[in-house]
């Protein structure tokens, strides 16, 4: 009988402890307003012109780097190996960066404050290494504590989107994407979202700059179509005669029309069929084929049989011409992403 009572204590032990945990993650729930205009941070004088160089890149929060797998691609992996690997992933993302010396830069998967990348405040130490450049963050990520995998939890969560910009930052506004409304998933996932920066330009026109992260695990790509179509009521109330727009960052879905994947192989449930919500619309998307710009999470990386594919791109507005637009090959040595940049000419 004693073994008894001691298994109930246990299990009421357990079972406080699930039920305190989810009531914590509940009532510090972060629930952002559906559009909320934040601040920013300008450094630096400067207005742009209408040459431009403009690079995204998901840092993957510096733990996603060759060596890795993720449990929520079917591998088992949450976290970064190591502080001291998180460090150099951010290192060397942060010197690929400077190498290519653009003018504005979108990130993704910024960690701020995150068990999975043993806490390092990455934004810190990018802006400090970008110096001369103003900035914006925003997040899109904030959770006390994600409790799966249950061998090695992901814990405290931290992250957003953050964009680097050397002209002087007017205004920049959070709009809330439509997100997954399910229970539990909603206290753990990403609170999707996009960051608008505004700048003014030297022929007296302005320069909208959109920094954007898509829904990633959407087997029935449900929320990646609201979101779609969010984005097309967004570009069809723009004023394009006095204002250019860019959207950049990572769709999670096909950028082209072009690409075949032979499913019976891969079939990877983050990845979402190309867009066609904006074919009517006066907006042209910028991509490059010629090299893939994200790899699958399911193993290690592995070239040759590790899925790969093409989802980190631009949509842009048609008085905006794309010059040239490439992926920057780092073979996913230190994130699950490679960089691209687009040169552009504001008509």
């Amino acid at each position: 009988m004693k073994i008894i009572k001691y298994i109930g204590y246990i299990l009421i032990i357990i079972f406080a402890f699930v039920f305190s945990l989810v009531l914590f993650v509940v009532f510090t729930d972060y629930v952002p307003d559906e559009i909320e205009i934040h601040e920013y941070t300008n450094r630096v004088d400067g207005v742009l012109d209408d040459e431009l160089t403009i690079t995204i890149f998901n840092i993957g929060y510096c733990g996603l780097d060759k060596g890795q797998d993720f449990f929520m691609d079917g591998g088992t992996g949450s976290r970064s190996s190591s502080e001291e690997q998180t460090l150099l992933n951010l290192q060397k993302n942060i010197a690929a960066m400077k190498e290519v010396d653009s003018d504005i830069y979108l990130f993704q998967e910024i960690d701020i404050d995150s068990t999975r990348s043993f806490r390092i405040d990455q934004m810190s130490e990018i802006i400090k290494e970008f110096s001369d450049y103003n900035y914006s963050f925003v997040h899109n990520y904030l959770v006390p504590w994600v409790p799966v995998p249950l061998n090695k939890p992901m814990g405290k969560a931290e992250s957003g989107l953050l964009t680097l910009v050397n002209g002087k930052i007017e205004s920049a506004t959070r709009y809330n994407l439509p997100n997954d409304k399910t229970i539990p998933d909603k206290y753990f996932l990403l609170d999707r979202c996009m960051d608008e920066i505004v700048l003014s330009l030297e022929n007296g026109k302005t320069l909208h700059v959109i920094n954007l992260h898509l829904s990633a695990y959407d087997a029935a790509g449900i929320i990646k179509k609201e979101q779609m179509q969010f984005l097309r009521e967004f570009i069809k109330k723009l004023d394009f005669s006095n204002d250019y727009y860019i959207f950049g960052g990572d769709w999670n879905q096909l950028l082209s029309k072009d690409i075949v994947i032979d499913k019976d192989k891969y079939n990877p449930e983050w990845l979402g069929a190309p867009p066609t919500e904006f074919d009517d619309l006066s907006v042209t998307w910028g991509y490059d084929v010629r090299t893939n710009t994200v790899r699958d999470l399911y193993e290690a990386y592995n070239p040759g049989s590790t899925f790969e594919t093409v989802i980190d791109g631009f949509l842009v507005s048609d008085n905006i011409e794309i010059v040239e637009i490439h992926t920057i090959d780092e073979g996913f040595e230190n994130s699950d992403h490679n960089p691209v940049t687009m040169n552009i000419i504001l008509k």
